[in-house]
């Protein structure tokens, strides 16, 4: 399914820009669920999301915490 969304992306002409922090961080959490939810939230941002529209992933460091954002035009 992530390919199919992906693809989706694509279609629409969207422009999708990721910022990520300059060092790995580790995380706690289950990586399926995690990645069902991104995808999930980009697969939202991106059927809102005007053709030729902006995505944008932004990845966080805050204390302790790994912020994810996700912001688009719709």
């Amino acid at each position: 399914r992530p390919v199919a969304r992906a693809k989706r992306r694509e279609q629409h002409g969207h422009d999708l820009a990721v910022t990520l922090p300059g060092r790995p961080v580790p995380i706690d959490a289950d990586p399926h669920r995690l990645a069902q939810v991104l995808s999930n939230l980009l697969d939202n941002a991106a059927k809102y999301t005007p053709a030729g529209g902006r995505i944008a992933l932004a990845a966080e460091v805050a204390g302790d915490d790994l912020v994810l954002t996700v912001r688009d035009d719709g």
